[in-house]
């Protein structure tokens, strides 16, 4: 292994791609935490050598790690980006808008051609090979029409045309990079070609990369754990989607069938894959709370979120007599029922389920799921074991019993419906027998009591409480009421002011006690807060409290 300082004129000052293999993350940076902060930083070199302050220090950009590759003699020099594609390509598309705002301008030809030297590559034999970097492939439409039209508005028309359905990051960074350059240049007023020439030479001269070249004997894939290890932004799923495509060369499979059939689907909808959703207190990926699940489910036990990586290889290695596109398919095969739980509507029983699992904040129960799905394809058998589930939660929440240790009831579920098959008698019987206070399955007494005795409006979370009033509004309709939808924007409101004794006093009663009183009072305070006080509006009532 070999590493060197460079500056950004050496790093791409030669006949040479340097491009993201398919196995890489799609383009994932954002304005506030990467584009801002690194215009910022060239920006502000950019005014010191317009000050005249040649000789100020340059800005380290990190380092990026690069494998030697064979190419063909009518293809240029290349190298794969085993890490630091994310800052290449924010470079490479930061360059473009200079170069796009210089092209055509006299003052700034010369210019323009320094910074044009450094995207693309000259007398090639396939368009491809034009570009100083290449993207992973789902990215690659897009990068190249970025490269190829000389204006955001231009560039808008051919995403129309050309682009539907492709990601847009690479995009709106540009876009991006193109409008703050541009005001800072201010190429129509006196003085905009030397803060041209001082941008060019900032980024030319005085930023700097390291850049590790691998040799024969340095494994990729250890090399890439280890700078995630130290900080680099990764995510667990970045990380096993390396290793599986590692090991798929490695195995010398068809890596772009593989990739196409298994995995495209993750880095074209990573918009739905990588948002965020509440774990617990956290926030975490959607893709990387799927992997705990799927992890979960197959070695019947709980996996951290912090070991996802590391619980993953062991449960591949364990697994390597079956191959790498037995482990590529089902981590695929899961996942599209961990698609459909959030893409269903909610005006369907199983989609209204599923809906209100997450407002309930229950992920703990999709190993189960995700078994279920899998193993029974029947809907008719779903729907009975969701109601089943669904009353089990709802009870608990309402009856205010703790959901503590409901990841390993779920995984004990797991095992039993697997000995006993995922029937809805199974799952039900497995439920009932549950005895301790952590697991059982509130009593339709129990439940009752909650229901007109627990200060439900304090104790629960708002939307679980509109959840409640919903479902309530929803079995109360039939085929004579007519057909109508409930937002989900609808207010919580007490029928019975909080706020009561100033507008209705409790009615005198001759005779009585102020201890008498005082109980009829407590009694209606009482009841102020329960689900029997509460009902659903379109609009505040607080004039009335």
């Amino acid at each position: 292994m070999k590493a060197d300082p460079y500056d950004i004129k050496t790093v791409f000052g030669f006949e040479r791609q340097l491009f993201a293999p398919l196995f890489q993350r799609p383009y994932v940076w954002k304005e506030k935490e990467q584009w801002e902060p690194l215009w910022q930083d060239i920006r502000a070199i950019g005014e010191q050598l317009l000050a005249g302050k040649d000789n100020c220090r340059p800005h380290f950009l990190g380092a990026v790690v690069l494998d030697q590759l064979r190419t063909d003699m009518d293809r240029p020099d290349a190298r794969s980006i085993i890490d630091g594609q994310q800052r290449l390509i924010s470079l490479q598309l930061l360059m473009e808008a200079v170069h796009d705002l210089c092209h055509g301008r006299d003052e700034v030809r010369l210019l323009c051609r320094r910074v044009e030297k450094l995207i693309y590559n000259e007398d090639v034999n396939h368009d491809e090979d034009r570009f100083k970097v290449w993207p992973t492939n789902v990215d690659r439409a897009v990068y190249q029409a970025i490269m190829e039209t000389p204006s955001p508005e231009t560039l808008r028309l051919r995403m129309e045309e050309a682009c539907q359905g492709k990601r847009t990051q690479l995009a709106l960074a540009y876009e991006y990079f193109y409008r703050v350059i541009g005001e800072w240049l201010k190429l129509d007023e006196p003085g905009g070609a030397e803060r041209c020439e001082s941008l060019v030479n900032a980024v030319r001269d005085k930023l700097r990369i390291v850049v590790i070249d691998m040799d024969e004997q340095d494994d990729a894939q250890t090399i890439f754990e280890t700078l995630n290890a130290r900080g680099t932004p990764l995510l667990p799923s970045d990380l096993v989607k390396n290793f599986l495509f590692q090991r798929a060369q490695l195995d010398k499979a068809d890596v772009d069938r593989l990739h196409r059939q298994y995995w495209e689907q993750f880095d074209i909808e990573d918009n739905f894959w990588r948002e965020e959703m509440r774990v617990g207190r956290y926030k975490r990926p959607r893709i990387d709370v799927y992997l705990q699940h799927y992890l979960s489910l197959k070695k019947g036990d709980e996996v951290p979120l912090g070991e996802l990586f590391n619980e993953y290889r062991d449960f591949a290695g364990k697994n390597k007599d079956k191959g790498i596109e037995w482990l590529l398919k089902d981590f695929h095969r899961y996942a599209v029922h961990f698609r459909r739980f959030f893409s269903l509507d909610d005006h369907d029983r199983e989609g209204t389920f599923f809906q209100r699992l997450q407002i309930m904040e229950m992920m703990t129960v999709f190993p189960f799921l995700l078994g279920l799905y899998e193993t029974t394809k029947d809907r008719a058998e779903h729907l009975p074991i969701l109601e089943d589930i669904e009353s089990f939660l709802v009870r608990r929440m309402v009856c205010r019993l703790t959901s503590q240790g409901y990841n390993r009831l779920f995984l004990d579920l797991v095992a039993a419906s697997s000995a006993a098959g995922y029937t809805p008698e199974s799952v039900r019987q497995f439920l009932l027998k549950q005895s301790a206070d952590s697991t059982k399955w509130p009593s339709d007494e129990e439940f009752r009591r909650a229901w007109l005795d627990e200060p439900l409006y304090e104790a629960l979370k708002r939307d679980r409480v509109r959840m409640v009033l919903r479902a309530l509004d929803s079995g109360l309709q039939d085929k004579k009421t007519e057909d109508y939808y409930l937002k989900r924007s609808l207010t919580i409101e007490h029928i019975m002011p909080q706020l009561w004794e100033s507008r209705w006093p409790l009615p005198a009663v001759e005779g009585e006690s102020g201890e008498a009183y005082a109980q009829r009072k407590q009694q209606r305070d009482r009841l102020i807060h329960t689900l029997g006080n509460l009902t659903l509006l379109t609009s505040s009532l607080i004039a009335f409290r």
